[in-house]
């Protein structure tokens, strides 16, 4: 490829080879998955489900619900023992379920909001999705990383396979720094959305941060494991980015792998 000038390289528009282009596309791929509402508890399937109707639902249990169902008790397990409640009771138990009833309830109201009005549904740039988790996934090693420690890190870790000869396509600072204030605006946007339809500022804020923005953090770290073994295997050496991705899908399942990436996230989590 020749040079590409200062306007000719945009973030939402990767490089074929690169970190982020194999994000983009793998989430791309992910989303012809069949749609369960993130809102909903894990779902129950029924013996004698045919297994192409029962494995999606399945692999979004394991992947989202049951993770988000976890985090919800725990949040409110959290308030609990912040006033000194014994949180293993009976009646501790019946409270916290159902307060993760009453939160899963706001968020259904707020998709079917989102769904009957008459305005385009919210929907996410997946882009700034992957640049603005790859940052928050980014290790530390203990240690509190200036803004601009943060940027060339994650600038770092877009442009892996780029080649050299490619080097004009690479992303800069700036394009992090769009990025970073899309989804940060996207997400302002959605919790505004939220604060309108309900009264509890309070309960709209947590349903965001704790649901929905986890779900991308998860997603997009578990992808990036995903990467980084299949480089690792002889099968994958001449591939990268986008058609790394489509490998993947092809040969193992990008659904599959993302619920045994999610899996291993969830278990050191507990750990």
């Amino acid at each position: 490829m020749a040079e590409a000038g200062h306007y000719s390289v945009f973030y939402w528009k990767p490089h074929p080879s690169s970190h982020l282009a194999f994000l983009v596309e793998a989430m791309s791929i992910l989303d012809r998955e069949p749609d369960v509402p993130i809102w909903s508890p894990p779902i129950v399937v029924p013996r004698g489900t045919p297994p192409e109707v029962a494995q999606p639902i399945e692999r979004a249990n394991r992947n989202f619900l049951a993770p988000i169902d976890r985090v919800l008790r725990d949040d409110v397990r959290r308030e609990l023992e912040g006033v000194g409640a014994d949180t293993d009771s009976p009646a501790a138990a019946a409270y916290i379920g159902q307060r993760v009833a009453e939160r899963r309830q706001l968020w259904r109201l707020v998709d079917q909001a989102s769904q009957a009005s008459p305005a385009k549904p919210f929907s996410w740039e997946p882009a700034s999705v992957a640049i603005a988790n790859v940052t928050r996934g980014l290790p530390t090693d203990g240690k509190r990383r200036s803004e601009r420690g943060l940027r060339v890190a994650t600038i770092e870790k877009l442009n892996e396979g780029i080649p050299e000869k490619d080097k004009g396509h690479r992303l800069r600072p700036h394009h992090v720094l769009r990025a970073t204030a899309r989804y940060t605006n996207d997400s302002v946007k959605f919790g505004n959305r939220m604060l309108r339809l309900f009264q509890d500022r309070d309960e709209a804020l947590k349903l965001t941060a704790t649901a929905l923005l986890w779900a991308h953090f998860a997603v997009v770290l578990s992808l990036s494991r995903i990467e980084r073994e299949a480089k690792s295997r002889p099968e994958y050496r001449n591939k990268s980015g986008a058609s790394l991705a489509h490998a993947i899908e092809r040969t193992h399942g990008m659904a599959a792998c993302l619920e045994r990436a999610v899996a291993r996230i969830d278990r050191a989590k507990s750990a």
